[in-house]
């Protein structure tokens, strides 16, 4: 297993595959709004083969550079 610090867009489309998780109506929009003008980190999970397979989406919410929220 490899794990990369991405973009969201990648994360978004890992989402996508992942039946368990749900559909989300926009996910652009929500991480957008969530993330606007945060210091962020994303990161996907890819198996030997390069298969996406989970993904990590951290982001500091009090501007602070303390307190990540995933």
């Amino acid at each position: 297993m490899e794990i990369r610090e991405n973009t969201i867009e990648d994360a978004i489309l890992v989402h996508s595959q992942i039946d368990e998780f749900g559909q989300y109506n926009d996910l652009t929009d929500y991480f957008s709004h969530r993330l606007h003008g945060k210091q962020r980190l994303i990161v996907v999970a890819y198996t030997n083969e390069a298969i996406p397979v989970g993904y990590l989406v951290c982001y500091d919410r009090y501007n602070d550079n303390v307190s990540f929220y995933i």
